[in-house]
């Protein structure tokens, strides 16, 4: 490999790896800020309930997640409702 083929490669190399890292530090930031704004359980936007609802997360607290709901849905459907 001649040299100015190797430096272009290194020069290459790092500008993708930059780039790699300011995406990773970017993504953490997101979310660590994700996890201070929402840190209550039954919130809907938690990133525990949201990776539930996705599939990715099986540690949910049902219980305490339903409490916040069963109102909601209940009000629909009671809205929705044709007697």
């Amino acid at each position: 490999m001649n040299p100015l083929n190797k430096k272009r490669w290194l020069v290459q190399i790092a500008f993708a790896a930059f780039f790699i890292g300011v995406g990773v530090v970017l993504s953490l930031g997101v979310f660590i800020t994700w996890l201070g704004t929402y840190p209550d359980d039954v919130d809907p936007k938690n990133i525990y309930y949201v990776l539930w609802k996705h599939g990715l997360n099986s540690n949910v607290n049902l219980d305490s997640r339903l409490g916040g709901d069963v109102p909601r849905c209940l009000a629909c459907e009671a809205s929705t409702r044709t007697d």
